[in-house]
């Protein structure tokens, strides 16, 4: 990935399943945006969490959009359709957790930080991908 690129969907992936494992839980499924269905399904205690994750616009090496970072409109859609998502698993899988993993950028910041009471609500966690793959936990935005 070029130098100040955005993190691809692959890379979101790649980081929350480490955070998850250096916190005690067993990564039984990790998809790559090949792939369809539940991006990461974790286990721990006998629970499982649900993982859906959005990522920069392309993780094709060649591809016209590999590598930059999302246009603001771009950003929108990728929250929205997470959310959707996440709230259809919710439904779909009452007794799991379930959870959204996006990259720390502005634009998924503002989005998903206009609707945080609203998250908070639905039990639904929020994974924040820097650049450098630090993972953050929580609705809440993460300070710039």
């Amino acid at each position: 990935m070029p130098a100040g690129a955005a993190l691809d969907e692959n890379a979101i992936v790649e980081a929350v399943c480490g955070y998850l494992t250096e916190r005690g839980w067993q990564i039984a499924q990790r998809l790559t945006t090949k792939q369809s269905g539940v991006d990461i399904i974790a286990v721990r205690n006998g629970g499982r969490l649900l993982v859906e994750a959005k990522g920069g616009p392309s993780s094709l090496a060649g591809s016209a959009r590999f590598g930059k970072a999302y246009t603001n409109t771009q950003a929108f859609d990728r929250v929205a359709k997470g959310l959707l998502t996440g709230f259809e698993l919710l439904d779909r899988y009452p007794g799991d957790q379930v959870a959204l993993a996006f990259p720390a950028d502005p634009y998924f910041l503002r989005y998903v930080g206009r609707v945080q009471v609203a998250l908070a609500r639905t039990g639904l966690k929020i994974f924040w991908v820097a650049r450098d793959g630090i993972v953050a936990e929580g609705v809440a935005p993460p300070s710039a």
